[in-house]
């Protein structure tokens, strides 16, 4: 195969994810030395050798290959004798991979002739999956010390084999690569080794770990465990990875540290050792016996210890039960409280336990046993009947009979007894035990007493109260109920007896609740006390229940109805979330602060909005210490007022928000009792829309003044001003020179049109009469802007596309004459910005039209008095608004001061030298916007960073309210 520039040499990774540097698998070796599974643990013991023996043998054949490898080019006076002779391949190739000499055993291993590869890229016989490391071994190169090892398969006349090259380059003068030497050696039968022993350790890992007996390997210096099986893991119970790598001491699995010293002790020794008995811990604590078996073994020339574990504690501890058993049935027979006895068939005592002498009065059993036990019966009639009992069923329980003592007097006894057999199933006699029942019968009796007593309590209690108990289908029966549960609930209990709980009350099938009562009465739970709501049309409320036992299966449940407590409760709780609603959502600012401190305890959204704090950095903070009132004295009074008379009244003051900018607000407070603690809840409203809103009405009052007068004020001089533009037109038409009639009246008179010409020029007359003609056109001007005000236009309304109006209008102002004379409108950037989807307005079009060339106009004028004039822009923007669509025309001119915003929409109020302009402009368009349509236009600037006027106007809809009533 082809060399390769050999990469970086990294040795074979052994895929090792162990503790402890123990490399080839997760877990290597699997030996299991199973008790029970011999034949299974010397085939894995002698896999383990062969698979050590072959691990050996690779390892010595490369470290072999690699020395040979090395010696092979140590001298080079005899580099080119070993080339042509040696069994190593040896190639030269530039620095683009193309041979440049190649030795006779790489052309016969090959199968070229030297002819054939000279000149000729080595890459096409290398396999496709070796190229990019054998591109990335080239790179290498590049790199002190310039040699690199690879490791690739190649195309050869017998086919893909392994190669090991080892490379290096021969710089230039440059110290760029020159040539590179490569020498290689076929590594094909190490590869397949390594193969081998790869599949070999793989079946190894899955005996390992597929054992059904616990192993473990570990270090046998340090104790540590390199690797576990499964079946290690769940005697355990530790989990794998809280065991690699750390001791056993460390795990905590000895119960008796000391036993796995003497183990080692051993295991060093004599190198292995067998069932070597333990105690050990799992992880929930329980200690269990073993036999442990181990034995030393090499892995990777260390040496670790392959151990594993028979776990007999069933054995061990079913061998003790049986001793135990055995010392516990003579302990019973000897110290039980009961009479255990035993006749044979002739009806004679043959055993009896140390209790009956006590119970009967005899001083030990011997005097006892050999007699007849009819002798021990007070009625031996009733002994008659007894063992014709158990001649029929075979045996009684808890039969209550009377013995005798041996004072003669009665002792009333329960037995349980029946027949005993021999292997052969032969009836041998009678057994069984006699109880004294005289405390029974006592305590009976006073139980007796307790129950007629604990039922007139039940009878008597106020609360509701059911008895249930566990039937065998795990049903809980309703039994009975008290007098109070059938007042309470309104319902007869008598037809519900018998019935399951979910029947008796279905509004319980499908909650917890029954299952809660069966454990209950099963004894799982402790008595519980819960709240419920409950309705199943019969019966509606809400319930305080306690559930407790009274018995083996059985449970009662006390109840009260507490209904009226949780409506007030939830009326309670609305009302408190209905205030928290009102605190959080209100649209005015609302805190609540400690009227001692000041200290802020809560605010709303709203006041975090308005202050432009975050709600953590106003909590706990006086609104002095952060600074929100301008005037403190205001916010003074105001307190306290409210503390001397309750009301704090309603004061404006400016608040300080966090950016600095001041806002005018209304504020007004109030005590209030939150958790028997007052507070004072001080609410902000921001005046800032009001204010403005005030200026525009007084805006549009002026406006509407302005009107009606402008109106008066036109009509009245548009006559003598017509007058005056008629005369000065006749003046001119009756002074030319080329009038004919002019003519024939000058030269009846005797007078000469050329010098009248001529002396009206010399007293330029005639320029008299022009000013006067444009004054009177400038005046009229004026007043057509003056009867806009009160004259509606003619010009009919229609739906209208407010770009197009928009592109219309800067049309317009780049064809005006002023503009481009004044101000070259052509030079300004205009910029537009429209939403997608615009809806269409009601308007008439040529007002609109005029509105948006006077806002351009005056953004014109304004951009070419800033200073510097440098890249004047006029950005135009339209989107939809809830009332209708809103146009923005912004400049980036010099801006205006508030004096001037708060006059800018006035008739005849203009910034611009006396001469320019009439000041009528956007009084104007304020008049067309707001009364023509029912619009909204306002104005937005500060000095020196532009101006933006802002126009509103309604869709189809809200304009059809605004009627076209001029004025409106």
């Amino acid at each position: 195969m082809d060399w390769a520039d050999t990469s970086f040499r990294v040795a074979r990774p052994c895929n090792s994810a162990m503790p402890g540097g123990v490399g080839g698998l997760s877990v290597t070796i699997g030996i299991p030395v199973l008790l029970g599974f011999a034949s299974l643990s010397v085939a894995l013991v002698a896999v383990v050798v062969w698979n050590l023996r072959l691990r050996g043998k690779v390892r010595a054949k490369t470290v072999e290959l690699e020395a040979s490898l090395r010696a092979s080019v140590e001298r080079e006076d005899n580099y080119r004798l070993l080339v042509e002779h040696q069994t190593d391949l040896v190639v030269k190739v530039d620095a683009e991979g193309r041979f440049l000499y190649v030795s006779p055993t790489y052309c016969r291993v090959f199968g070229r002739s030297e002819e054939e590869l000279l000149g000729r890229a080595f890459m096409p016989l290398v396999h496709e999956d070796d190229r990019q490391s054998t591109l990335e071994a080239m790179q290498a190169l590049l790199v002190p010390p310039h040699t690199a090892y690879l490791e690739q398969r190649a195309m050869t006349v017998d086919g893909w084999r392994w190669f090991a090259w080892n490379d290096s380059a021969v710089l230039g003068p440059d110290g760029k690569i020159r040539e590179i030497i490569g020498v290689g050696r076929d590594i094909t039968e190490r590869k397949e080794a390594e193969e081998l022993l790869r599949l070999s350790e793989e079946r190894f890992a899955k005996a390992f770990h597929s054992s059904p007996a616990p192993l473990v390997i570990s270090d046998i210096e340090s104790g540590r465990f390199i690797d576990v099986n499964a079946r290690w893991v769940e005697m355990l119970g530790f989990a794998k990875e809280e065991q690699i790598g750390r001791t056993s001491k460390e795990v905590g699995i000895w119960a008796d540290p000391a036993q796995r010293d003497n183990a080692i002790a051993l295991i060093r020794s004599q190198g292995h050792f067998k069932e070597f008995p333990i105690d050990f811990m799992t992880r929930d604590g329980q200690i269990r016996s073993a036999l442990w078996s181990a034995e030393v073994i090499s892995l990777q020339g260390r040496e670790v210890m392959l151990s594993l574990l028979f776990d007999y504690t069933g054995r061990k501890r079913t061998e003790e039960a049986l001793r135990e058993s055995e010392s516990r049935y003579r302990s019973v027979v000897d110290n039980i409280q009961d009479v255990f006895y035993r006749t044979d068939a002739a009806g004679l005592l043959v055993m009896v336990s140390p209790s009956g002498a006590r119970l009967l009065g005899y001083d030990s059993t011997d005097e006892m046993l050999g007699r007849p036990n009819e002798t021990f019966w007070f009625d031996p009639e009733k002994r008659a009947e007894f063992l014709g009992l158990i001649r029929a069923h075979g045996r009684v329980s808890d039969y209550e009979v009377t013995l005798k003592r041996r004072d003669g007097r009665p002792v009333l006894v329960a037995t349980s007894s029946g027949l005993y057999f021999d292997g052969q199933g032969n009836a041998l006699g009678v057994e069984g035990i006699f109880r004294d029942i005289a405390e029974r019968k006592r305590a009976e009796e006073a139980l007796r007493v307790s129950e007629e007593r604990f039922r007139s309590i039940v009878e008597a209690s106020p609360m509701g109260m059911h008895f249930y108990r566990l039937d065998e289908a795990g049903r809980l029966i309703l039994e009975g109920a008290n007098p109070s549960a059938g007042t309470m609930l309104g319902i007869d209990h008598a037809s519900l007896a018998g019935l399951a709980i979910e029947d008796a009350f279905p509004g319980l099938a499908g909650t917890d609740i029954p299952e809660m009562y069966r454990r209950v009465a099963r004894g799982e739970l402790e008595s519980q006390f819960f709240e419920t709501a409950y309705d199943d049309g019969r019966i509606c409320g809400f319930y305080a229940v306690t559930v407790f036992r009274i018995g083996t299966d059985a449970v009662a449940t006390a109840y009260l109805d507490i209904t009226d407590r949780r409506r007030s409760e939830e009326l309670l709780r609305q009302s408190e979330e209905k205030f928290s609603q009102l605190f959080r959502l209100s649209p005015y600012a609302i805190s609540l602060s400690d009227p001692e401190s000041g200290l802020i305890v809560d605010v709303n959204d709203a006041f975090v909005q308005l202050s432009g704090y975050a709600r953590d950095e106003l909590l706990g903070r006086t609104s002095l210490e952060l600074g929100l009132i301008v005037d403190p004295s205001k916010r003074a009074g105001m307190v306290e007022r409210l503390q001397k008379t309750g009301q704090g009244g309603s004061v404006e003051m400016d608040v300080r928000c966090k950016d600095g900018s001041l806002i005018p607000c209304s504020v007004s407070c109030q005590f209030v009792t939150i958790d028997r603690r007052r507070f004072m809840l001080s609410v902000t409203r921001d005046l800032s829309e009001t204010r403005r809103m005030q200026e525009i009405m007084i805006q549009t009052e002026k406006m509407v003044s302005v009107g009606g007068i402008a109106a008066g004020i036109a009509h009245e001089i548009n006559n003598p001003l017509g007058i005056i533009v008629q005369s000065a037109q006749n003046l001119v038409l009756r002074t030319r020179p080329d009038f004919r009639r002019n003519i024939e009246v000058a030269e009846g008179i005797g007078l000469d049109m050329a010098l009248l010409e001529k002396y009206m020029s010399e007293r330029k007359i005639l320029s008299f009469v022009a000013d006067m003609q444009a004054a009177a056109v400038r005046a009229a001007d004026i007043i057509r802007h003056m009867l806009d005000f009160s004259r509606r236009s003619e010009s009919r309304r229609t739906a209208c596309s407010v770009d197009v109006l928009v592109e219309r209008a800067v049309e317009l102002a780049r064809s005006d004459y002023d503009l481009k004379k004044s101000y070259d409108f052509r030079k300004i950037e205009i910029i537009r910005e429209f939403a997608d989807g615009l809806r269409q307005v009601h308007c008439t079009e040529t007002e609109i039209e005029q509105v948006l060339l006077n806002l351009l106009r005056n953004a014109a004028q304004a951009l070419a008095t800033s200073e510097p004039a440098e890249s004047p822009r006029i950005v135009i923007r339209a989107a939809n608004v809830e009332s209708g669509v809103r146009i923005e025309v912004e400049d980036n001119g010099p801006g205006m001061a508030p004096a001037v915003q708060r006059r800018i929409f006035e008739p005849f109020y203009t910034t611009k030298p006396p001469g320019v302009g009439t000041g009528l402009g956007l009084s104007v368009s304020y008049f067309i916007v707001t009364r023509g349509h029912g619009g909204r236009m306002w104005v937005e600037s500060e000095p020196g960073a532009g101006a933006k006027f802002i126009v509103e106007l309604p869709c189809e809809a809200a304009a059809a309210t605004g009627g076209d009533r001029p004025g409106a």
